[in-house]
């Protein structure tokens, strides 16, 4: 049989949600959950990630990451039908004696039990789960006749708390919720679908909450997509694009942008955010860029050149009236065909292959009119909130981030209202 293991912590909402999740996943999939409680601060400590082991990830994230992930937690909460308390609490509540029970639980029944009534607790009734008086209504609610205090304070309990946690950290955790199955880790909830995928479920995609549009015929509706052909995530998501003109009735905008003056006003370094991360984080979304390819099947190769300067070719992307044909076949050339479009000559010849003047184009591209359109995109992206690309605008309105989340462009497409709009 097969086999999920789940790594979570009461502390984290995504972890929270993913308990929801799991279980019926596990069913769905014919395979065996195994919950594996952690301590998310020595997955940090042990990762060596910047936010230190008291800290939260979005410790070291800028003020435009910051409120789109908050926004997109609460969105994500709403679109699960997870219950939770709101306004979601500023600072989070430590949790060591809540995941010293869980880890010392007898059996998967009562780890069960536990885990959600600790998440109701924490998320649902604002209890503080380090109080012992509360945590011992807890465990007795789930019919678990044990002293907490003797529990938390056993040797035996802080060792078993943190193998699981060392076990993450071997698999290649970085953060929770982890799932490992069949010798792969998977970190989130978005990527429960590809978890599934890996278990020989094809047919898990993300959700979707609109079957069809609200209207009929539906109105045209103008969907911006913010880009940078240095990013792998961008080249993802324009695969995307026809696919989302072909099933929605979406008049696409393309919007170059430059990612690294982006980063630069948000008071951030212009170079990758990657070489700041952890290993683990580094080693796991690397592998994810390929997993995401190979769910939508395409081809996708690391640029030997990167991190790739795409000034230029931005520009001549301006140059050409943002010609989407253009647009495909210089992302295909950096994430396809390891081509450094950096250079003019590439570019030239590129531009030739596709039946346009490619000296004209990228003569024109060192105009004043056209760099200054450049600066203007990413002015207006900053203007927006982008923390980074490929990100997207539903005639303007909220800024969703990723090709992770173009599930919730289609169906704000099809008419879905976003609560976190109203927020």
């Amino acid at each position: 049989m097969k086999e999920i293991y789940f790594y979570y912590d009461v502390v984290c909402p995504f972890a929270y949600m993913a308990s929801t999740l799991i279980e019926s996943l596990a069913i769905r999939n014919n395979a065996k959950l195994i919950w594996k409680p952690v301590l998310l601060g020595g997955i940090y400590q042990e990762t060596q990630a910047a936010q230190g082991a008291g800290g939260s990830a979005t410790d070291v994230m800028s003020e435009a990451k910051q409120k789109i992930s908050a926004l997109d937690l609460q969105r994500q909460l709403f679109r699960h039908n997870v219950p939770v308390k709101l306004p979601l609490a500023p600072s989070f509540k430590k949790t060591l004696y809540a995941m010293r029970l869980l880890a010392a639980t007898p059996n998967e029944v009562i780890c069960k039990k536990l885990t959600h009534a600790m998440y109701k607790a924490y998320w649902c009734d604002d209890a503080e789960v380090e109080n012992i008086s509360t945590l011992q209504e807890i465990v007795q609610s789930v019919q678990w006749s044990i002293k907490v205090d003797d529990v938390i304070s056993s040797e035996e309990t802080k060792t078993a708390l943190k193998n699981n946690t060392s076990e993450a950290v071997e698999r290649g955790a970085f953060g929770v919720p982890s799932f490992w199955a069949d010798e792969k880790l998977f970190f989130g909830v978005d990527r429960m679908f590809l978890l599934e995928n890996h278990l020989k479920n094809e047919n898990a995609h993300p959700t979707r909450l609109m079957k069809q549009p609200l209207s009929l015929p539906p109105q045209k509706k103008r969907l911006a997509f913010y880009f940078d052909y240095a990013s792998p995530y961008s080249y993802l998501g324009s695969t995307q694009i026809g696919n989302v003109e072909k099933s929605h009735a979406v008049v696409v905008e393309y919007v170059p942008v430059l990612l690294g003056a982006i980063f630069k006003g948000q008071g951030l370094p212009s170079e990758p955010p990657g070489w700041r991360m952890p290993e683990a984080k580094r080693n796991y979304l690397f592998r994810d860029l390929f997993d995401w390819a190979a769910y939508w099947k395409i081809p996708m190769k690391w640029n030997s050149t990167f991190p790739i300067n795409t000034l230029l070719p931005l520009r001549v992307t301006v140059a050409s009236g943002m010609n989407p044909r253009v647009i495909e076949r210089l992302f295909r050339a950096v994430w396809q065909d390891n081509i450094d479009i950096s250079k003019s000559e590439s570019l030239t010849e590129l531009l030739v292959g596709l039946g346009l003047d490619g000296a004209y184009l990228v003569k024109k591209a060192e105009e004043s009119e056209i760099k200054a359109k450049l600066i203007a995109n990413t002015q207006r992206a900053l203007d927006a909130g982008l923390c980074g690309v490929p990100s997207f605008q539903v005639e303007d309105g909220i800024v969703i981030f990723g090709q992770d989340r173009l599930n919730v462009v289609e169906d704000l497409l099809d008419g879905w209202t976003d609560v976190t709009s109203k927020l």
